[in-house]
């Protein structure tokens, strides 16, 4: 069995643990983290600023959970974000605000 943190405290596995919901800033403090995978829950919405602080992730796993959709703020806190993986998600709507829009 995996341990839910790498030995170098970049990887962060969340998956298959019951979530039901992630509190804006429930990462704040953990901005080293490069790849959160929160897969494999029951993660229904995320507000805005969930994931604020997480400002060197790349990868964000959020695949099979039960959102139907995803609010622009969102992911606002991830300015290095390039992987998001959202597949086996009931998923109708994304917003995006790309860099610099307000």
């Amino acid at each position: 069995m995996r341990s839910p943190c790498d030995a170098w405290g970049e990887i962060f596995y969340l998956d298959g643990k019951g979530i039901r919901g992630i509190a804006p800033g429930a990462f704040r403090g953990l901005s080293l983290l490069t790849v959160l995978d929160v897969s494999h829950n029951n993660v229904s919405a995320l507000p805005e600023g969930a994931f604020n602080g997480l400002d060197h992730l790349l990868t964000l796993d959020l695949s099979a959970n039960a959102f139907s959709t995803l609010g622009a703020g969102v992911f606002g806190g991830m300015p290095m974000l390039r992987t998001l993986v959202l597949h086996d998600t009931p998923l109708a709507a994304l917003f995006w605000r790309s860099r610099g829009a307000r």
